[in-house]
């Protein structure tokens, strides 16, 4: 902080001495130049582009750039040195554009030859914790690459420059795919708005989600630290696991578009609450025994109450 105040100060020092003046042809110059423009987040696995290359946590990704890289040279028609002869900031280039086409060919494509099924980036059943987060690295704007890239790469030798495949595999790679697999459902108030009813699953031991003539059934649940806690390992266990289903993320992930705000939480909390009077009412209601021994108790509790307060201005007085 204190190097940053002295450089602001010698800053101010030279405008005043008229050592740093406006100029708008530089400046114009400038904004002309391309650039990558940094967003408010940052890849969680896989950087793209030379923004957040080399940081610590996005390392494990780099051996499986490699091998997309491989596997791209081992289809292609060109030889390696096409693509290989290149200074180090191409090169890097290379193996984000390798590793973006390989993902959208076992992807998009769904053309996962020459991987192993268990494979946990390109194979048919790679595990779900890469699914769901490559969507998120792929659209930051700070994590990208040129479309010139894929073009020399789809084309090395500049014969036919396919700036459509390029453009073609860019589109479905963030977009089309990305809408595929993340169809947001609306919101608690939208559905209830639309005519939907909801009410808590018959079934409290099991992750219940039914949908039958207009109504909506969940579970009730209640998110404790402890339920938080185990709620997230379950989560990281279904997802880091190859070939495993993801039955608790994936209510998560309905809870999540189901509430979009406060009054979505009312509108569900309600409805718990509905169940929970309705409970109390066919348990403890029933029998008129039980409704006496119910006020009687009351009744004593107020009793005490009263006396214990009694006692208590007693003591001050």
């Amino acid at each position: 902080m204190q190097g940053r105040e002295q450089s602001y100060r010698q800053w101010v020092i030279d405008v005043v001495n008229g050592n740093v003046k406006l100029n708008r042809e530089e400046e114009a110059e400038e904004w002309t130049h391309r650039c990558i423009y940094k967003g408010s987040f940052t890849p969680r696995l896989v950087s793209l582009g030379p923004l957040h290359h080399g940081s610590p946590h996005l390392q494990p990704m780099e051996h499986h750039k490699r091998r997309a890289l491989l596997y791209f040279l081992d289809r292609s028609k060109h030889s390696p040195d096409v693509y290989l002869k290149s200074p180090d900031f191409l090169n890097m280039m290379l193996l984000d554009g390798c590793f973006l086409l390989e993902l959208h060919r076992t992807t998009t494509d769904e053309d996962t030859s020459g991987y192993t099924d268990n494979d946990p980036v390109f194979g048919p059943n790679r595990a779900d914790f890469f699914a769901d987060n490559k969507t998120h690295d792929l659209v930051l704007l700070e994590n990208q690459i040129p479309l010139l890239v894929l073009q020399t790469l789809l084309d090395p030798l500049g014969g036919r420059s396919d700036a459509a495949e390029a453009h073609k595999v860019a589109y479905e790679r963030l977009w089309k795919t990305r809408s595929r697999n993340h169809k947001k459902v609306p919101s608690a108030t939208a559905l209830h708005d639309a005519g939907v009813k909801f009410q808590v699953s018959p079934n409290d031991a099991n992750i219940d989600i039914i949908f039958d003539d207009g109504v909506l059934k969940l579970p009730y649940l209640v998110i404790t630290p402890a339920e938080k806690t185990f709620l997230l390992n379950v989560m990281a266990f279904e997802q880091l696991h190859v070939d495993m289903d993801n039955p608790i993320s994936s209510f998560i992930k309905l809870l999540d578009d189901l509430i979009d705000t406060a009054k979505d939480v009312q509108l569900l909390v309600d409805r718990h609450r509905n169940l929970w009077r309705a409970r109390f009412v066919n348990t403890h209601l029933r029998d008129p025994w039980t409704v006496i021994a119910l006020l009687v108790a009351g009744l004593q509790l107020c009793l005490t109450l009263i006396q214990t307060v009694y006692s208590v201005l007693s003591y001050i007085k």
